[in-house]
């Protein structure tokens, strides 16, 4: 079975973490199941611990790859402007995107094929959980906010609301502009876009293998990210692609 290159591999399983927001950063005390069940957003909401900033944190990897909105409407921070809201809406609008997308490919192509590309969820939260373990933990009390994270990485960021720890989504800091948030919010609506089109391309069988699709959305990934457009500006993706 054909691979792709460690470095595509990386940059498509990080999709769901946007950019700054990985799956290392954050742990589930649950089971991660080999195949992602939830594709679309769930209709009840899912009770947590939120009391400490490392518990907050826990049910993160699950809700991003398995695309479990409710639970990500729970855990991240909702935001007080317009613009703080937006991010937080297409951070869980590309997290259901990812989880659809990786059901078709598995649909397609098989779990082995498709773990084996992006990488398989089950060794992911295996990973997840021993690092949040050794996490550091720092709270900031007079301003309510707190970071989780490893020596020398970027942490997870989180704000107290209320009795409870929400994390604030990687692309937003606290002395970002509202234009600077709309664009970033721009770049992750049109690489929702890209996967969304993928999708449909996967469950129309326009592509031979995991690996092919893997090329074909790096690319595109990649455009989106440094090339931002308006919402559904997206071009379809090309049905076939060289492979190496």
């Amino acid at each position: 079975m054909n691979r792709v290159s460690n470095r595509k591999r990386l940059i498509i399983a990080g999709l769901a973490g946007l950019a700054t927001m990985t799956a290392g950063q954050a742990a589930t005390a649950q089971t991660l199941p080999t195949t992602m069940p939830m594709l679309t957003p769930a209709t009840t909401r899912t009770a947590f611990d939120a009391s400490t900033p490392k518990a907050a944190v826990q049910p993160l990897a699950v809700a991003l790859y398995g695309g479990d909105a409710a639970t990500l409407k729970q855990v991240l921070y909702a935001g007080t402007t317009d613009a703080e809201r937006a991010m937080t809406t297409a951070t869980i609008d590309m997290a259901v995107a990812l989880a659809t997308f990786r059901q078709e490919a598995i649909a397609q192509f098989g779990a082995d094929e498709v773990n084996t590309a992006m990488g398989n969820p089950a060794d992911m939260h295996t990973q997840a959980l021993a690092r949040i373990e050794s996490a550091v933990e720092t709270i900031t009390a007079d301003i309510g906010t707190a970071t989780v994270g490893l020596p020398g990485e970027p942490p997870v960021v989180l704000k107290k609301v209320n009795e409870n720890w929400t994390v604030l989504t990687g692309a937003v800091s606290p002395s970002d502009s509202a234009e600077a948030i709309a664009e970033r919010v721009r770049g992750v609506e049109s690489q929702t876009t890209v996967l969304q089109l993928m999708t449909e391309d996967v469950r129309a069988s326009r592509h031979r293998t995991m690996r092919e699709v893997l090329t074909l959305l790096h690319g595109q990934m990649m455009k989106a990210a440094t090339e931002p457009r308006a919402k559904g500006g997206v071009e379809s993706s090309p049905t076939t692609v060289p492979v190496e």
